[in-house]
């Protein structure tokens, strides 16, 4: 049997086994025994920008389709899943549908966290100190894409990026997809609980570039 996590964690997978062993240790020994030689939890990484349901595209929803929706979901049109090998069984035919099927996933959350999540918070905070209430209005403002692009080259610079995978390529295409205004992704949401994002999005790239004798 194979357990497939898409929460939008790092290691989701070996979290989810770490946490079912402890449960199952506590109902059972032989049960956790049993789910650690026969259950496979693989890691996944799922990445789209899907910005809080609020009022205002509540409404939008209901003018375009004449219906009343609490909860519509807006998202981008990029999608990415990242998903490991290793399953209980034969694994389904996931890359024919366009998923990115990989030994492990962790350099791609890392250069999702360093460059996507790090450029998002950067963002949210330049727009939130000078008035820009949504990330595509700090993408069109000269200041804050200079900040985004320079952040990002401190980021590559130090980043082992996936196998086959072009950093600097990832880092112009992030920049298309906060500029998309469609998305109307607030600021304040993406600085929402900043403090706990701070080591996995900025402060590993700063060690790695202090550890390097690079400016920061």
């Amino acid at each position: 049997t194979t357990v497939l996590s898409l929460d939008n964690l790092p290691s989701n997978g070996s979290t989810l086994r770490s946490v079912t062993l402890e449960f199952a240790e506590l109902v059972d020994p032989s049960l956790a025994r049993w789910i650690a030689e026969e259950l496979r939890f693989p890691c996944s990484m799922v990445d789209r920008l899907v910005p809080a349901t609020d009022d205002r595209f509540r409404d939008t929803v209901e003018a375009v389709t004449g219906r009343r929706d609490e909860w519509p979901v807006r998202c981008e049109p990029f999608l990415q899943w990242v998903v490991e090998r290793g399953w209980a069984g034969p694994m389904p035919p996931f890359a024919s549908v366009g998923v990115t099927v990989v030994d492990d996933v962790a350099p791609w959350e890392t250069m999702k966290l360093r460059i996507l999540n790090g450029m998002h918070t950067a963002a949210a905070h330049f727009g939130l100190r000078h008035g820009l209430d949504t990330v595509d209005r700090v993408v069109a403002d000269p200041r804050g894409l200079d900040l985004l692009r320079r952040l990002a080259d401190e980021v590559v610079e130090v980043l082992d990026a996936p196998p086959g995978v072009d950093a600097s390529e990832y880092v112009a295409t992030t920049l298309g997809r906060f500029a998309n205004s469609g998305l109307g992704h607030r600021c304040a949401q993406i600085a929402t609980d900043t403090s706990q994002k701070l080591p996995q999005r900025l402060l590993e790239t700063v060690r790695l570039r202090l550890g390097r004798g690079l400016g920061i």
